[in-house]
């Protein structure tokens, strides 16, 4: 009789954890905007026509960007993050997350790359409203 119990309160263990994992987090958290930077922001000027021609800014906000990624929500994926064409991508940043010395990119464009990820390899973290997310950030970056 207590193994199918057992079965059960494993299952729903299994089922929490799943949710758990899954649940939407911020891309930064609005708490730690005081303790991050932004390493380094690269940007497309050609993303529409397919060649790409990357630009590395170094006039930005970052405190601005912070925030702007503190309202967005990321969910964690099973896919790894690997190589993509800058052809793809309009906007690649590095965030540095000092309060628990975190590093993440990100990486924003088309609808195939809109992701976190912690280095190369890692789980990517899919991004919501990844477009609104790209259009905002190019408006704070004054390139759009």
């Amino acid at each position: 009789m207590m193994k199918p119990m057992k079965k059960r309160i494993r299952m729903i263990a299994l089922i929490c954890g799943l949710i758990i994992f899954f649940l939407p987090m911020p891309l930064v958290d609005e708490n730690a905007i005081d303790t991050s930077l932004v390493g380094y922001v690269q940007y497309n000027k050609n993303f529409e026509s397919g060649e790409p021609e990357i630009e590395h800014l170094t006039a930005y906000d970052g405190e601005r960007i912070l925030k702007c990624l503190s309202k967005y929500n990321e969910y964690r994926t099973i896919l790894p993050m690997r190589g993509f064409g800058f052809e793809n991508v309009e906007i690649y940043m590095q965030v540095i997350i000092n309060s628990n010395a975190q590093s993440k990119v990100i990486v924003l464009g088309n609808d195939y790359v809109n992701y976190a990820a912690e280095a190369y390899g890692s789980l990517k973290h899919g991004i919501y409203n990844a477009d609104a997310l790209r259009k905002e950030l190019l408006d704070i970056l004054n390139v759009s």
